[in-house]
């Protein structure tokens, strides 16, 4: 089957409501910054970027194991991130980690050596995305800020949204798909 160096593991989240959020952004913050434009394809939750070789094979069993998960994700807000090893920064769904989330990354890092972020790795699923430098700090703040206060409301209200996996796929580092597998295990409502 061969072998991925430097692999990279993502769960897809399948939700109307999100890509609605995404595309409405889009139009409003795009009035305001030049360059805005929706983050990715899809929506997905990254689950780990690895360093190194590992097989084709090793990656798959990991995806079926990650697939037999109830997999979801809990909205916890909204946070500007700025990209590290990209031309971008981007506004993001903060994700609170559920035990599901948190055994798929487990699986993950059983099967291959994974990246260490400085400060951290935060759990997100980006919605758009800036030139670097189009947006100053004091702009990033406000649009946070009033978007936290809208989901704090909603939250208050009893309104917890929680998002579901719908596929989860492997990658090479030039974002060609390796593996693919659909979840099979339902989230209980």
């Amino acid at each position: 089957m061969g072998t991925i160096n430097n692999a990279y593991i993502s769960v897809e989240i399948a939700d109307q409501g999100l890509e609605s959020l995404r595309e409405g952004l889009r139009v409003l913050l795009g009035q305001e910054v030049a360059g805005c434009e929706v983050a990715s394809s899809a929506a997905h939750v990254s689950i780990a970027y690895g360093e190194g070789e590992v097989t084709v094979e090793a990656l798959d069993r990991v995806a079926s194991e990650i697939a037999s998960l109830p997999f979801s994700v809990r909205v916890s807000g909204f946070e500007f991130l700025e990209g590290s090893a990209t031309a971008f920064d981007y506004l993001v769904v903060k994700l609170d980690s559920t035990g599901a989330f948190n055994a798929a990354v487990e699986a993950a890092q059983g099967c291959m050596k994974t990246k260490t972020f400085n400060g951290g790795f935060c759990s997100h699923i980006s919605l758009l995305k800036f030139p670097k430098g189009s947006v100053t700090r004091e702009w990033a703040e406000q649009v946070i800020s009033e978007m936290n206060v809208c989901q704090s409301v909603a939250t208050a209200l009893g309104r917890r949204v929680s998002l579901q996996g719908h596929n989860i796929s492997v990658f090479d580092p030039e974002r060609r798909c390796h593996v693919t597998k659909s979840f099979q295990a339902q989230v209980a409502a």
